[in-house]
């Protein structure tokens, strides 16, 4: 993964416990473990082939809150709105990880049919 890498500091204090992948191990949304629904949502907007993506953390969530800060997705924001707004057109950071940039990509495509 292109953020993640080989960095830990999204465990929690015991997270070399017996079970590592349960939901308190991690400080951001894990996608095994937790239902993101009930931290962040995402709201996409299409007009014509434009399309416009926000975050927002719920309820003050710390792991919507860690989850959009550590994946820097205000950075997809950012480019959404400027291709909206007719700016330069911005590709999509490939310093997201592949299997996000993957999803997105896939969601956009889905959403320009």
């Amino acid at each position: 993964m292109g953020i993640k890498r080989e960095k830990t500091c999204f465990y929690t204090n015991d997270y070399k416990c017996l079970h590592p992948f349960t939901s308190h191990q991690y400080s951001f949304i894990h996608p095994n473990s937790d239902t993101a629904e009930n931290h962040i949502s995402v709201t996409v907007l299409q007009i014509d082939g434009d399309i416009l993506i926000k975050y927002k953390v719920l309820n003050n969530s710390s792991k919507g809150a860690k989850t959009y800060e550590f994946f820097d997705l205000e950075k997809i924001e950012i480019d959404s709105f400027d291709k909206l707004q007719g700016l330069d057109e911005v590709a999509i950071s490939s310093d997201i990880p592949n299997k996000i940039y993957d999803e997105v990509e896939k969601n956009i495509e889905e959403l320009e049919r």
